[in-house]
């Protein structure tokens, strides 16, 4: 798993291109960016009630969400990361830890992160400190022991040697904590595909595990579209005698004209032949589609959609697989945030900002991957004019309240007898 990660990591990262100096496609980043998008497109995360612990963990959660959305690609990039509270500079946080940081020791019999390891690296000159944080959870004593334990090397492929907690930049932590609580401190997202990379394994895969062959054949297919393009500029080759000064043309023109080393003054050769462009982005496509495919993405998401008449039954299909994908990813994200709000409200109890750690998580992911939010509106729109959907209801979707807030949205209309037929007052 280890090794998956590091090739997905290197191609989320484009650590290969970088490495050669080259523009890539992105794609695998891409993806995940899409997915992310997918995912909180219309996301509306909020705490139920007006309690102390309510309002702390809605501030929490209002602070998290921004951060959550920008950097969930390196979760799903790696098939999961782990959203974990910690206490800092007074107050509760909410930290991201993606898999490549996590060594899991246990697994609960349903798939559930129980006891873990994360790892957190730190550069001090030509010193490399790590901290492994140890979680363990001991249900039978209904407790997690959090132990810190610190590393320093001069190598960063190493851990080096053990050192005091005090002599790192963690000198403020406590060697051993001990929280009273039911459940692991941190919430687990994983990807929920079948794990083909260790099958006993019951960590998540990425979203492009099952496509990298088609995205590596995608860059290699692109740089020969873009070496297509850069050897048939057109050009035009003469001999010498034809410039008054070559060493004065712009890059352009030098560019553009080429000198003969050979052959009889005054020759001019023009070069522009035909790209076969047309035959290449056909194929490119092609492959686009197959990695759409792989990835669980409706036609068109990455590949130019194909121009063919389709029934709305046709184009819902084509969307099901993509909305079905999402759907399992949008679950297993609730799962993971729910879990650690309420990591973040024990360890809130345990520094005593709140009195308890109950709480209610509401989450509406929405169905814009099926349904166009727009054309939705439109089609109830017309419901309600044509009297067969109340215009509360429109009112309370549109807007997200309930039908008692939204019939106080809507004007009161004047009655008829207030008036004349001449447009006065009676």
């Amino acid at each position: 798993m280890q090794m998956a990660m590091q090739q997905w990591n290197a191609l989320y990262s484009d650590i290969a291109e970088q490495k050669e100096q080259r523009e890539g496609l992105h794609l695998a980043n891409n993806i995940c960016t899409e997915f992310s998008r997918l995912i909180f497109a219309e996301s509306e995360l909020k705490i139920d009630g007006d309690g102390e612990t309510a309002n702390f963990l809605q501030n929490l959660l209002d602070h998290f969400s921004p951060i959550l959305q920008t950097n969930f690609g390196i979760g799903l990039a790696l098939g999961g990361m782990v959203m974990k509270p910690y206490f800092a500079d007074g107050s509760i946080c909410m930290g991201m830890i993606p898999a490549d940081r996590i060594f899991p020791l246990t697994f609960s019999e349903y798939g559930t992160l129980r006891d873990t390891v994360f790892i957190e690296p730190y550069v001090q000159g030509d010193v490399y400190y790590t901290r492994l944080e140890y979680h363990t959870f001991q249900p039978e004593r209904h407790m997690v022991r959090i132990a810190h334990y610190t590393f320093r090397s001069h190598n960063a492929d190493t851990l080096g040697v053990p050192c005091e907690l005090s002599e790192t930049p963690w000198s403020g932590l406590e060697p051993f904590t001990d929280v009273d609580t039911d459940a692991p401190l941190f919430g687990y997202f994983k990807v929920p595909k079948a794990n083909t990379v260790d099958r006993s394994s019951p960590m998540g895969v990425s979203v492009f595990a099952a496509t990298i062959p088609q995205i590596l054949q995608a860059d290699k297919l692109w740089d020969s579209i873009l070496w297509e393009y850069k050897s048939k500029e057109t050009a035009i080759f003469a001999t010498r005698d034809m410039f008054n000064r070559f060493d004065k043309m712009s890059e352009h023109d030098k560019r553009l004209y080429k000198i003969l080393m050979h052959g009889e003054d005054g020759k001019i050769v023009p070069f522009s032949p035909d790209i076969r462009d047309a035959s290449l982005f056909n194929g490119f496509n092609h492959i686009l589609q197959r990695i759409e495919f792989a990835c669980h993405f409706a036609y068109g998401t990455l590949s130019e959609p194909v121009e063919t008449e389709k029934t709305a039954t046709e184009i819902k299909m084509a969307k099901q697989r993509s909305y079905v994908f999402v759907s399992a990813l949008q679950t297993q994200v609730e799962e993971a945030i729910r879990q650690a709000l309420q990591a973040a409200a024990i360890l809130a109890v345990h520094h005593k900002f709140i009195p308890s750690s109950g709480f209610t998580l509401s989450c509406n992911w929405g169905d814009s991957v099926l349904e166009d939010t727009d054309a939705r509106f439109q089609r109830h729109l017309q419901l309600t004019q044509a009297g067969y959907l109340k215009p509360e209801i429109l009112i309370a979707e549109e807007y997200g309240c309930d039908t008692e807030k939204a019939l106080e949205m809507i004007p009161q209309q004047p009655s008829t007898a207030d008036f004349s037929l001449f447009g006065g007052d009676r």
